[in-house]
C-alpha cells in the first residue's frame, strides 16, 4: 500500500513510472508492514495501483489525507507506451507495437465497462491523480524523464534523507530509444488516445518527435533483432544451435532476452 507513516507521504503509483524504485525507497514496496498504513496487504492485491481517489475515499482518514504528503510520476505518454508494449509481451500474444497500439482503445473501453484495469495498466495517467472533474489530488508531480534530479530535490526539501533506489526488476536490457517504435500513424494514434495526458502535463508531438524521421510503415517485431548479436549475448541458444530469429521469435520476446 502506498502510504508510508515514517515519510508521511502519500505515493499514487501510476504504472510503468518508475513507481517500483520509489516505494523501495520509501520502504513500502510489498506492503512493509511497518511502514505502510494497512500492513501487508499492499502489492498482494491484484489491483496495485490505486488512484489518488481511491485512496482518499476507501483507505485514508480525512485526517492522514490531508496532513500526508502526496505525490505521483508522470511519463511522456508516447514513451510510456513503449514501454506498457513490452511489459504486454511478457504476457500476451507476440505482436507488433502497431498493432498493440491500435488494440488499445477496445481495450481501454472494455476496461471502463467491466472496471477491470489490467492491473492498472495503459490507463490514462490523469486518472490515477485527478478526481471526476479534473482537479488534481496530489500536491506535487515528478517527471520521470528527470526522476533522479527531481527526487533528490524532493528528499531534501522533505527531510526523508534518501537516495532513490533502482529497481531491478523492471529494467530492460535492450537500449532502444522509444522514437524507433513508432511510425507516423502510431504515433498520432498514441497522442490521441493520450491526449488529455499530453496536454495536461506539459508533453507535445512536436518536442517529442523533434529531429526523429518516423518511419511510413509500421516498425516490425523483429525489427531491432541482430542474430549475430542475440548469440552472443544468449550463449545457451548458440549452444542449442538453432535458428536465433526463430527463438527470438517465439521465446525470446516474452523472456525479455537482450538483443543488443
Amino acid at each position: 500500500m502506498p502510504v508510508s507513516r515514517r515519510h508521511q507521504a502519500i505515493f499514487v503509483h501510476i504504472p510503468k513510472n518508475a513507481g517500483e524504485s520509489v516505494e523501495r525507497t520509501l520502504g513500502i514496496y510489498g506492503g512493509n508492514p511497518a511502514e505502510t498504513a494497512w500492513g501487508i496487504i499492499g502489492n498482494n492485491v491484484v489491483l496495485q495501483h490505486y488512484t489518488a481517489l481511491e485512496l482518499r475515499d476507501n483507505f485514508c482518514t480525512a485526517e492522514v489525507w490531508d496532513r500526508y504528503f502526496k505525490f505521483a510520476i508522470v511519463r511522456n505518454p508516447w514513451s510510456k507506451a513503449v514501454s506498457e508494449y513490452n511489459w504486454y509481451l511478457k504476457y500476451g500474444p507476440s505482436v507488433s507495437f502497431s498493432e498493440w497500439a491500435q488494440s488499445l482503445p477496445h481495450r481501454l473501453k472494455i476496461n471502463r465497462t467491466i472496471h477491470i484495469f489490467e492491473v492498472g495498466h495503459n490507463v490514462e495517467q490523469y486518472k490515477y491523480i485527478c478526481d471526476a472533474e479534473g482537479a488534481l489530488l496530489v500536491d506535487h508531480l515528478l517527471r520521470f524523464e528527470d526522476l533522479r534530479n527531481a527526487f533528490a530535490e524532493l528528499s531534501t526539501a522533505r527531510h526523508w534523507h534518501v537516495k532513490l533506489e533502482h529497481a531491478p526488476t523492471t529494467s530492460s536490457p535492450n537500449q532502444i530509444s522509444f522514437k524507433d517504435y513508432y511510425d507516423v500513424e502510431t504515433a498520432k494514434l498514441i497522442g490521441a488516445i493520450y491526449a488529455r495526458d499530453v496536454q495536461l502535463f506539459g508533453y507535445s508531438y512536436e518536442e517529442t518527435f523533434a529531429g526523429t524521421t518516423l518511419s511510413e510503415t509500421p516498425v516490425a517485431i523483429d525489427a531491432f533483432f541482430d542474430p549475430d548479436l542475440y548469440l552472443k549475448y544468449n550463449k545457451d541458444v548458440k549452444a542449442a544451435g538453432v535458428d536465433p530469429r526463430q527463438h527470438y521469435l517465439d521465446h525470446g520476446i516474452k523472456e525479455g532476452r537482450r538483443i543488443r
